[in-house]
């Protein structure tokens, strides 16, 4: 909500960039994240099949975080050569962020905190970490 609030300031208040800046931000996240997810998955099976998310810490942390910069990087690169050649200068780049940034926001935020993010499809993660750790126990 914040980054349509965001998007709305920007375009009718302060600048007068138009909303097909900020869809063709939030465009490029979906893209990358279109690449990401399998590329993510694929790399998986590199591990002997456990899945990325089930590797040491910094292993998956690497990878995790390279495949995401690689894949949103060369998201916004296509766009930006391609279907936004437009967008040039502080003010546009502002509403193309705020598209790109909003939609991964709320995309993570708008999920209970109890289910996996969409980033995290399969939820290994999480059914990992929940086998690693003890049982609550009541504070009584």
């Amino acid at each position: 909500m914040l980054a349509i609030l965001l998007g709305w300031w920007i375009i009718r208040r302060r600048y007068g960039i138009g909303w097909s800046v900020f869809a063709l931000g939030a465009l490029t996240f979906v893209l990358s994240q279109v690449v990401h997810l399998p590329l993510n998955a694929a790399l998986g099976l590199l591990g002997g099949g456990r899945g990325v998310a089930l590797w040491p810490l910094v292993p998956m942390a690497l990878v995790a975080g390279l495949s995401a910069s690689i894949c949103e990087e060369g998201a916004r690169l296509l766009v930006l050569l391609f279907l936004a050649r437009h967008v040039r200068g502080w003010r546009p780049g502002l509403q193309y962020g705020a598209g790109t940034g909003g939609l991964r926001r709320s995309s993570s935020a708008s999920w209970p905190p109890s289910t996996p993010s969409p980033a995290l499809a399969s939820g290994s993660i999480f059914s990992a970490w929940r086998s690693r750790c003890p049982p609550m126990r009541s504070s009584r």
